[in-house]
């Protein structure tokens, strides 16, 4: 302790700038992994999001196509009572 006690101011300056460049440094590792940990599940939801909406547009554009098929086969059943109308007057 008197050892301590003998140290000039400098010195003692000095040792107090390592240790918190020492405890700076060990934060840093600290936050960089923290940063990394969570990027991953940024990522995970970031792809699962992008099947989603691809998985959307896919479904949208069977609907469209649904959609369409259902006007046509409406148009065509139209067609076929008009015609069965027509026979079935005398």
């Amino acid at each position: 302790m008197i050892k301590e006690l003998r140290k000039d101011r400098a010195t003692l300056i000095m040792e107090e700038l390592d240790l918190l460049n020492i405890v700076n440094k060990e934060n840093m590792k600290r936050y960089k992994s923290l940063i990394v940990n969570a990027k991953k599940p940024s990522s995970q939801y970031k792809k699962e999001a992008e099947n989603c909406t691809n998985r959307v547009r896919t479904c949208e554009e069977a609907r469209e196509r649904a959609q369409e098929k259902l006007v046509e086969e409406c148009k065509l059943t139209a067609l076929w009572q008009k015609r069965a109308e027509m026979l079935a007057k005398p």
